[in-house]
């Protein structure tokens, strides 16, 4: 993630497993903030324009998406 430092700079990314309870079968997650929806495809249409990423993502193995959601933050207590 470090090549790509620039392009999630000012996001927080969260990696982690699930020990037990895998829904669906998943063995994996991962978090990503942005600003909102447009923010994320943007990024996304960045990377899938990066010859690097491409070659990182090709060379991961085999996956299958489960499930894919949003989380959108009303209000935050200050």
């Amino acid at each position: 993630m470090s090549e790509f430092a620039d392009d999630f700079k000012g996001r927080v990314v969260g990696f982690g497993t699930y020990d037990f309870g895998l829904p669906n079968g998943a063995t994996h997650w991962l978090a990503l903030t942005g600003k909102d929806t447009d923010d994320h495809l943007l990024l996304y249409d960045k990377l899938e324009k990066n010859p690097k990423f491409i070659k990182l993502i090709s060379s991961r193995g085999k996956f299958e998406l489960i499930k894919d959601f949003e989380i959108n933050i009303l209000k935050r207590k200050q």
